[in-house]
């Protein structure tokens, strides 16, 4: 009488065979009357989601101040409008290079440029922050930009640099291959003074920033 059937057989010799008969248009019938919450639940999410990302934008918040200062306004008000993990790192990659003084004033109007540029970066964060757009931020070149002219296999050393500098469970580590590979690469774009990983870091950043910059100057 069903579609089709599951016959179980058991184990014990002379036990009745099991069998279950299958209707498709009752397992239709449930599917329609039990799924379909399912799209007024995804409804009733859209909706609140929409008035909750409303009722937000219209609460405009301050952010004025130091590059610093507003990098912290902006952590908060991430944290507590969405908690966008991908903001959140970015903002405390910001944070670490205001915050991270330089050593030697030799690299001082390298680093400053290099600020400078990321005060870019600052504002389209407080500009996606208050219209709640949580979209991948289109200045996170000047974070990750990388020169065509670095030779191959230069991103190794620099990404255990940032192991070690990101990582919060303090397995990561820069050895002193490491540390001599980036002297090296970047041997005459600043002086290797610094006080921690976190300087060589900005640093680093600093001349690949202005590395590109100066190919792009080149080409025009």
């Amino acid at each position: 009488s069903g579609d089709f059937s599951v016959l179980l057989y058991s184990e014990i010799v002379g036990e009745e065979t099991i069998s279950l008969k299958i209707d498709f248009r009752q397992l239709h019938k449930f599917a329609k009357k039990y799924f379909s919450y399912l799209v007024e639940l995804k409804s009733e999410l859209e909706r609140q989601y929409k008035e909750y990302i409303k009722s937000k934008r219209n609460i405009v918040f301050d952010c004025a101040g130091d590059p610093l200062t507003m990098l912290n306004i902006l952590w908060r008000e991430n944290k507590e409008r969405m908690d966008n993990s991908y903001y959140e790192s970015t903002i405390d990659q910001l944070k670490m290079i205001f915050e991270t003084p330089i050593s030697s004033e030799e690299n001082a109007a390298l680093v400053d440029r290099y600020k400078t540029a990321l005060l870019a970066s600052i504002e389209e964060i407080r500009s996606n922050v208050q219209n709640m757009n949580f979209d991948d931020l289109k200045s996170e070149a000047l974070l990750t930009s990388a020169p065509k002219s670095m030779p191959a296999g230069w991103g190794y050393p620099v990404g255990k640099l940032v192991s070690a500098v990101f990582d919060q469970s303090g397995k990561a580590f820069l050895s002193n291959m490491n540390e001599r590979e980036i002297r090296e690469l970047f041997e005459g774009r600043f002086a290797f003074d610094y006080s921690s990983l976190a300087e060589l870091y900005v640093l680093v950043n600093s001349a690949l920033y202005s590395m590109v910059q100066d190919e792009q100057s080149a080409k025009n």
